[in-house]
């Protein structure tokens, strides 16, 4: 870690954690100073024009519904195409929430060797959630109208649009390039650590991890992290109660009206 701090291009800090002692409020106490010492710094930066193939974007979804799949997911996955071809980085994530695609997202592989990868990736997810005995399928996903994982997963991979896949991310690596990037968040190796997608805020800090400008957020049962310490659109595949203080879309039109609610994600991106 204290090797790739110089690659991650902004300030960064490292703390430890006892945790054979579960000592972990010391590690926060000291991560809090840190921050808020950079704060007075990053108050007085000010703003400069960013070009479009400068602009890294990802894509998360949660609390999935039955329409998930067919509204906000899609639109998202089209605004993606538009990004990419204007050489944007676009990030879509989590590996274990596309078990069955694994295929398809082989086949838009920009070389075999990372089309292998990709399913190796996907296999590697299925046999984490096999040693826990538990998935990312969760309550509110079949109150929703979901009725299994692979379905589920259907629904996510619409998030990545139809673009060719340029490569294939850990968290903390960021896009070398313009082009469309699937993120696997899965740890390597043997499970060790838990459920790896606890909540959405952890995959959102994966992207941002990734150096993100903008999180691209869907949900058709209501999820709303809405990350403080970055921009992001707010799409729901169904009318819910909006986050006031995020730019959000109502996706409900998108069976009826695709084109706007794609229009929305790509305009959050360019207002940036």
């Amino acid at each position: 870690m204290s090797r790739r701090r110089s690659e991650f291009h902004r300030p960064t800090a490292l703390t430890s954690v006892d945790v054979e002692r579960v000592e972990t409020e010391g590690g926060a106490s000291a991560g809090r100073a840190w921050v808020e010492g950079q704060l007075t710094g990053l108050a007085a930066l000010q703003p400069v024009p960013m070009r479009l193939d400068e602009l890294v974007v990802g894509t998360i979804c949660g609390g999935s519904d039955g329409t998930s799949g067919i509204t906000a997911n899609p639109a998202m996955g089209r605004a993606f195409d538009l990004l990419v071809a204007g050489n944007a980085a676009c990030i879509f994530e989590e590996t274990g929430e596309l078990v069955g695609c694994e295929q398809h997202m082989a086949d838009r592989a920009v070389t075999p060797a990372l089309g292998h990868e990709i399913i190796q990736s996907v296999v590697k997810a299925v046999r984490y959630y096999k040693t826990l005995g538990h998935g990312s399928f969760a309550a509110g996903n079949a109150e929703g109208g979901l009725t299994t994982l692979k379905e589920k997963s259907m629904g996510a991979y619409a998030k990545s649009g139809a673009s060719r896949i340029s490569g294939l991310l850990k968290p903390g690596d960021a896009p070398p390039c313009g082009g469309l990037y699937l993120l696997d968040m899965i740890p390597d190796g043997d499970v060790r650590f838990g459920f790896p997608n606890i909540n959405d805020n952890v995959e959102i800090a994966d992207l941002i991890a990734c150096g993100a400008h903008l999180i691209l957020f869907s949900t058709g049962r209501g999820s709303d992290p809405c990350p403080d310490d970055r921009p992001a659109g707010h799409i729901e595949s169904r009318r819910l109660a909006a986050c006031p203080w995020r730019r959000t879309a109502s996706s409900g039109s998108y069976l009826h009206s695709p084109p706007s609610v794609t229009r929305a994600c790509y305009s959050s991106s360019m207002q940036l």
